[in-house]
């Protein structure tokens, strides 16, 4: 008896355990084929760089008005980049609030990050009311190499108009140059800034960044330098959230079933921090990413 009652036992045991893997392997399979079909309707993007050829026309990534990029009084500019020449004031990112006459950034306003001149020093540009050109101008006295990756930084406070931005480049702080120092007020919250990747203008001259745009971030705080150079030594794996209004990580592109070709205007760029989309112009291409941990 007592023999019959243990391999009963043993045989509802068994087909509980029958049962739970039963179940299991259901649950895994039909998570297995809901994910496969997600994944049909929902192809991930994969990251991606943007070159830009300055040979060929305006080429730039236009994300319009932007609310989450106005009056930022402090502020940090990151970029990724790998120019394959320095052109004069190649523009990395102009956040432009239309002002006019403004000198050295012609009709931009609000900030800009840019390489000065075929020297490929760092520019950082402000706007301020009554600076020369309503514009003030600093320019790093270190430049980058065209055909390198190139980790360059601007943090800037404008509570004064004694203070000067902080210029880096590959997680280091870099001399710097005052060329126009600021002046009156800072003009950077009416109307809203349009912003663009890649492309601004100079005295209404068109000036175009040549080579590589692979990332670009903005903060509403300044960074410390423990900070960029976390960012610098990781290859972008790593970098603060905290503050963070504007960064499309350039992970693929809408409407593209391929990474590696011309970017019409069909194929937009979300920006998840500010929830808009930027719109290729002049079709730059977009390449596989190679350089950067983008995680």
């Amino acid at each position: 008896m007592h023999y019959t009652i243990s391999m009963t036992v043993q045989s509802f045991v068994e087909d509980k355990m029958k049962t739970s893997e039963k179940v299991f392997w259901a649950i895994t399979t039909a998570l297995l084929v809901v994910t496969l079909l997600l994944g049909a309707v929902f192809t991930k993007g994969e990251p991606m760089a943007i070159d830009f050829e300055a040979s060929t026309g305006d080429q730039y990534i236009d994300f319009g008005n932007m609310a989450s990029l106005k009056s930022l009084g402090t502020m940090t500019i990151c970029a990724w980049i790998k120019a394959e020449s320095a052109n004069p004031y190649a523009h990395i990112l102009d956040i432009n609030t239309n002002l006019p006459s403004n000198g050295l950034t012609g009709d931009n306003g609000g900030y800009t990050l840019a390489l000065d001149n075929a020297s490929g020093q760092i520019r950082f540009i402000a706007d301020w009311s009554t600076s020369s050109g309503k514009t003030a101008a600093w320019d790093s006295n270190t430049s980058i190499t065209p055909g390198n990756n190139e980790f360059i930084c601007a943090s800037y406070n404008s509570g004064a108009t004694a203070n000067d931005p902080v210029l880096y480049l590959n997680g280091a702080s870099v001399a710097i140059t005052e060329l126009i120092a600021p002046s009156g007020s800072l003009i950077d919250s009416s109307p809203t800034p349009k912003t663009k990747i890649g492309f601004g203008y100079i005295f209404d001259t068109d000036t175009r960044f040549d080579g590589f745009i692979r990332k670009v971030m903005v903060y509403n705080r300044i960074l410390t330098a423990a900070e960029i150079l976390d960012m610098y030594n990781s290859r972008g794996a790593s970098y603060p959230r905290n503050g963070l209004v504007f960064c499309p990580i350039l992970y693929g592109a809408k409407g593209m079933s391929s990474f590696d070709g011309a970017l019409a205007a069909a194929n937009t760029i979300y920006d998840p921090y500010s929830n808009t989309y930027g719109v290729p112009n002049g079709s730059p291409v977009a390449v596989p990413e190679t350089y950067l941990n983008i995680r």
